[in-house]
């Protein structure tokens, strides 16, 4: 038969799927896992998990699926690389997610930091300037200059096209 001769790279293929159901699994038990495919309707127990895990029982495309939505498993590649390929993976989203929020957190800061320019020029226009606590002017200064040293170090990393 044609299919005894692939039979070692398909149990290879459903070992290594379930290596990385369980790191993409975590933290999380394989009886809560069970529960949450059992919530779409799928007749699953930890015991299935565990054979999944182990290899033992191959992962049909539909259970894929969902599991990739339960898990936050980014793409079916993922299922299928190897546990180095795996985890450069994870870290290389983690970084990319981190480095989002801090482009995020950034423009935030630069926001700030208008809004209080704006706000002094405005007070100094007024006159009002110098009736404010020298303590709020150092701070301001201070977050000033902080804000100035931030935005030369994020120089590159907001993205072309932005202007900082």
């Amino acid at each position: 038969m044609v299919f005894s001769r692939y039979r070692p790279l398909v149990a290879k293929i459903d070992e290594r799927i379930g290596k990385n159901v369980a790191r993409y699994r975590g933290d999380m038990s394989q009886r809560e896992l069970a529960n949450r495919v059992r919530d779409f309707g799928l007749k699953w127990t930890h015991l299935t998990v565990a054979s999944i895990e182990r290899g033992e029982r191959p992962l049909r495309a539909s259970e894929s699926v969902l599991l990739m939505q339960l898990l936050k498993i980014p793409n079916f590649e993922a299922l299928l690389s190897s546990e180095g390929s795996t985890r450069l993976r994870m870290l290389i989203d983690r970084a990319a997610a981190n480095l989002e929020r801090t482009r995020a957190d950034f423009w935030s800061v630069m926001k700030d930091k208008r809004d209080l320019e704006r706000e002094f020029r405005k007070l100094e226009a007024e006159g009002d300037s110098d009736s404010l606590d020298p303590d709020l002017l150092v701070a301001l200064s201070n977050l000033t200059e902080r804000a100035n040293e931030l935005t030369k170090a994020m120089e590159g990393v907001v993205g072309a096209g932005e202007e900082v």
